[in-house]
């Protein structure tokens, strides 16, 4: 099964105060070992992102590309890693 979708042509005007897009990371990670098999790992970041890039459709159906606007994501991660012996079956 195919899907293709097309979209008529319309004109992009150029934005010459257009800006690139920033982003700030920030991130802590910590790491400990259980053993010789059990690893947890954990961590906390958060990410702002500037000067976004969206399109705008302009009254006489242009498109001009705009920085519209800032994000930020927080959050956390864990992640549980067991390396156990290595079985090996032959036959």
């Amino acid at each position: 099964m195919r899907t293709s979708f097309t979209t008529p042509p319309c004109p992009t005007l150029p934005n010459p105060k257009l800006r690139p897009e920033t982003v700030q990371d920030i991130e802590l990670v910590a790491e400990q070992y259980f053993g010789n098999h059990l690893r947890v790992t954990g961590d906390i970041f958060q990410n702002r992102a500037h000067s976004l890039i969206g399109d705008e459709t302009n009254a006489d159906g242009s498109i001009q590309f705009q920085n519209s606007g800032s994000a930020v994501a927080r959050g956390f991660e864990t992640d549980l890693e067991e390396n156990g012996p290595r079985v090996s079956i032959r036959g």
